[in-house]
């Protein structure tokens, strides 16, 4: 209730392969909204639409989103030792908005 959440819902489907993961919310008002992925390996931003991820897999997101990568040292989650790296990388999508239906998909 202190965010203003009035429903969130998160589906995913594995199918022919693919991942996709769906995100919808609605807020009592506008906000930015930032849906938040990690990797262990350092993605590179394709389009306004894709990033490579490791091993040739693409991730696809809704166009209304801004993409962003930020490194960060994951203090306390030994991530050296569970992901093989001292670094990870937070993938963000951001829309201001009160309602969206967005997609992401990983190929």
């Amino acid at each position: 209730d202190e965010c203003g959440i009035i429903s969130y819902t998160r589906t995913g489907a594995l199918r022919d392969g693919a991942v996709t993961v769906s995100e919808s919310i609605e807020l009592k008002e506008e906000k930015l909204i930032d849906f938040a992925i990690l990797t262990h390996r350092e993605p590179s931003i394709i389009s306004d639409t894709e990033l490579a991820l490791t091993e040739g897999a693409i991730l696809e997101f809704d166009p209304s989103l801004t993409a962003e990568v930020e490194p960060f040292d994951p203090i306390g989650l030994s991530a050296d030792q569970a992901w093989g790296t001292d670094t990870l990388y937070r993938l963000h999508f951001r829309i201001k908005t009160d309602k969206c239906n967005v997609t992401f998909t990983i190929k």
